[in-house]
Formats: structure tokens, sequence, C-alpha cells
């Protein structure tokens, strides 16, 4: 098992270290219980590292984000603008994340900013995009792994891996923009490109949320007869709730990267599916593959079958 050596002469543990003595304020923004996870690893990783978590940004030495999906949300890239209009005099540490498309501007703020010192990506994928969208950037890129993991380690995870029960299997699939459902795709995507915007959302969304329930009970009738199931997305429950009906699942099901992870850690058996760009997949093949219990399936004609993805 490969996982407490996941931040040995990791490059971002590195930096950190390098940083030691020094004040941070980590960046935190606006999130689910999974993003929680991530900012419980960062400030684990802090402390191991000898660095100084402060919460007065004026007090810093450095400002942290903390990783996770920058670039799919418009309000993360805000964030980072804010950071740097405020802060211009510090550097700027962008802690492992996902890095896809070009969306809200993200490839400009990195290829046109001073004080952006480090940009660390979590799987191989987001690794080649920062290669290939920001070569005029100033900062050092490298690969790492999600922070989440740093957890590893934890004294906290110990208490939580001898605690865990085996009740029920869990599926926890999400239902927004990032999930692998089929949208705006052959000939009925192209009858609702026809029409007005406020229709079209509506029909899509009962589409969807068909679709959604339908896989759902896919994922339920695949399982042994007399199975007791719990059916939750509980990355969008407080983190309380996460962890603790994570931690009393004896197998997981899930589309959500940090279901995925804390179950991992936890020893767990996870059955993955997709989501819309391949994000569990990529982490899965650069952190869990050797020691993670994860198989990962597909839905076809709504029905879910061994996948080669991972």
């Amino acid at each position: 098992m490969m996982e407490s050596n996941l931040f040995i002469n990791d490059p971002f543990s590195a930096c950190l270290r390098g940083l030691a003595g020094g004040k941070c304020y980590v960046k935190h923004y606006l999130g689910n219980s999974g993003d929680e996870l991530i900012f419980a690893g960062v400030a684990h990783l802090l402390r191991e590292c000898g660095v100084i978590q402060t919460f007065n940004e004026g007090d810093a030495d450095f400002i942290l984000w903390p990783g996770g999906n920058p670039t799919m949300w418009k309000a993360n890239i805000d964030g980072w603008r804010e950071v740097l209009q405020e802060h211009g005099d510090k550097p700027f540490v962008i802690a492992p994340g996902t890095f896809e498309g070009r969306d809200h501007g993200w490839v400009e703020v990195l290829n046109g900013a001073h004080t952006i010192s480090h940009v660390f990506a979590r799987d191989v994928k987001s690794f080649e995009v920062l290669g290939r969208q920001c070569g005029s950037g100033r900062f050092e890129r490298a690969l790492s792994h999600d922070p989440a993991l740093a957890l590893l380690n934890s004294e906290w995870l110990k208490v939580q891996r001898g605690s865990a029960e085996r009740r029920y299997t869990l599926i926890a699939m999400r239902d927004d923009h990032e999930a692998c459902l089929e949208g705006r795709s052959g000939l009925r995507g192209a009858l609702l490109r026809t029409m007005p915007s406020v229709i079209a959302r509506k029909l899509e969304w009962r589409d969807r949320f068909r679709q959604r329930n339908g896989r759902l009970e896919a994922i339920a009738s695949s399982l042994p007869k007399g199975e007791r199931v719990r059916m939750h997305d509980v990355s969008s429950a407080n983190p309380c709730v996460f962890y603790d009906t994570i931690r009393q699942a004896k197998e997981v099901h899930t589309d959500r990267l940090h279901v995925m992870l804390m179950a991992a850690m936890l020893g767990k058996p996870v059955v993955a599916y997709a989501t819309s760009y391949g994000k569990l997949e990529s982490v899965y093949r650069r952190s869990l593959a050797g020691w993670a219990d994860v198989t990962f399936r597909e839905f076809v004609d709504q029905r879910p079958v061994p996948s080669h993805a991972a």
C-alpha cells in the first residue's frame, strides 16, 4: 500500500517546506463538503510542513488557493483576481487542482500575473493543460496530488477508520453540469436549441432529473437482492453528515470525486462513475491506483457496466 508516501518528496509539500516558519492565508472558496475535505487536508499539510496558518490576510507572508476545480467556476477565477488586486505584493500559490478548458479567463489570469509563484495540478491531464495553455506564465508548474489525500497520515483519519461501520451500500450521485448525463446532443439537443431558453432549460432539467433517477434505480437494481441501500448526494450535506454517512457505508457508488477519496481513505470498496470530463479517472490514475479498492463503471442504455476508462 503506497498511500502514506503520496506527499513524501512531493513538489507541493516541498514548496510548503520551503516556506516553513512563514504565515499563510488560505483563500477559501464557496464549495461543498468535498471542498471541506480539501481544506482540512491543506490545513494538515501546512502544519506538517511547519507553515503557520493565519486568518488575517494582511498578516500573511503568502496567499494559498487550496486547489479544487477552480477553472470550472467563474467565482473562483474572480477570487484569484481579488487576491492579485488586493495582495499584489505577496506570493500567490495555487494548490493542486483540476485545470481544463478556457472558460472565465483563467488562462489570461495565470499568464498575466507577476506574483503567482507556483501552480500545482492534481492529475496528469491538468498538468498537460497547464503546459499548453500557460507557457508564458512566470510561475513554477508541477504535478502533485489532491490535498485531501494529505489526511492519510493524520490522527483524525485513524479515528475515522477505527469507527468505520458496514451498515448499507451508499449511492452518492451528483446532479449538476459536471454529471455525465446526456444533455443537448443528437436530434433532441438540436430541437432544444431552437426553443426559447426558458422552455429549453425546463425541458432539459426534466430530462436530466428523469435520467439521473433512472440511473440511481439501475445502480440499486444491480446490487444483491435485499441489500440495504442509502441514496444521498452527501457532498451537498454538511461535513459531519458527509463523514458519518461514508464512514457507516460498507460499499460506495459515486461520481463525486471526494466521496471516492474519503471512502478510499477509509478502506471502503468504491464503484466510481465518470463525470462529464474524466475528473475521477484522472485523479484515480495519479493517486489511487495500486492501493485503493476502486472499480469504474459506465452507463450503457442506462445500465451500469464495467468501464476500462481508468
